[in-house]
């Protein structure tokens, strides 16, 4: 009787009985809804008033690109349970740009990229919300194959090659 709707810009997500997590942040070019267990239903805004509906199965992720409109449907990742009811995300061969955009988000603190080169290297491993930021980015300095240095100031880190 009381539908419950979440509102993503000019987008809508019913939601019908279920376990289930949205991105949608506005520096983001994609909204995603995660869907655990349950049913939920991704309108798209279509112009106006009119929207087009989606139905998310469970353990399936659907992605809005905001810039082209499309949309996608793909399995949720594995450990994506882990990091969303327990904290701890796990990543494979991840950017550190694409890793500093989480850890601004899990620890509120901007990684600020002094060398662009860092951007492009890749990681694997667990962060943990309960874990210090600066022990992650000890991890980081420790297990990249070029020396990596870092100062912090202000809620910034900032991390260049040495």
């Amino acid at each position: 009787k009381r539908p419950f709707i979440v509102s993503v810009g000019k987008n809508r997500i019913k939601v019908l009985g279920t376990k289930f997590s949205v991105t949608a942040y506005p520096e983001d070019n994609i909204v995603r809804a995660d869907l655990i267990s349950g049913k939920i239903l991704f309108k798209v805004n279509a112009g106006g008033e009119n929207y087009l509906s989606y139905e998310v199965q469970p353990s399936h992720s659907l992605a809005l690109d905001k810039t082209s409109g499309k949309v996608f449907d793909s399995k949720i990742q594995e450990g994506f349970y882990n990091y969303w009811q327990n904290g701890i995300y796990k990543f494979n061969n991840e950017s550190l740009e694409s890793l500093a955009k989480k850890i601004d988000r899990i620890y509120n603190i901007q990684i600020v990229f002094e060398d662009g080169l860092l951007k492009s290297k890749r990681f694997s491993g667990v962060i943990s919300m309960n874990d210090n930021i600066f022990t992650l980015i000890e991890a980081i300095k420790r297990t990249s194959l070029d020396p990596v240095e870092y100062r912090y100031d202000k809620n910034k880190i900032y991390i260049k090659l040495k």
